[in-house]
């Protein structure tokens, strides 16, 4: 009888796991890692890579633009780069800004309470062109 329930165990819980060896996995890695360079009628398309046509071709000084400010923009040499992330330097440049003005601040109002001061600060520091926001803002309008 015990015999029967334990068959009846195993066949409601299947039958053990089989142990595999190294040189299966290995083979199986192996069989993934082989590349498939067989291609589907009518997508030869594909394996041509665009980037890499426009990447050379700009590497050999060809120019492809359709008005006159992208002609430039590709002639132009990379001195003239605009800041893309201005605002990951806004943090220390507004505390240099502040180590600067705060005395300057102080000489003229001296009554001001510290919010007032800060306050008026950053209000000095939005217009100021020393804010990098700002510096950006310049680039792109002399870009224009």
């Amino acid at each position: 009888m015990e015999e029967e329930e334990n068959q009846e165990l195993q066949a409601a819980y299947g039958a053990k796991a089989t142990k595999v060896t190294r040189a299966q996995i290995e083979a199986q890695r192996n069989a993934y890692k082989k590349p498939t360079k067989i291609l589907a009628p009518g997508l030869e398309f594909l394996a041509e890579n665009p980037n890499k046509k426009k990447a050379e071709s700009l590497a050999s000084g060809h120019v492809d633009a359709s008005s006159l400010d992208e002609a430039l923009d590709q002639l132009s040499t990379g001195s003239g780069e605009v800041d893309r992330n201005p605002e990951k330097r806004m943090k220390a440049a507004f505390e240099a800004f502040c180590e600067r003005e705060t005395p300057l601040m102080k000489k003229d109002n001296p009554f001001l309470r510290r919010s007032q001061l800060k306050e008026q600060l950053w209000k000095k520091w939005q217009k100021s062109p020393e804010n990098p926001l700002n510096q950006a803002a310049a680039a792109k309008q002399q870009k224009k």
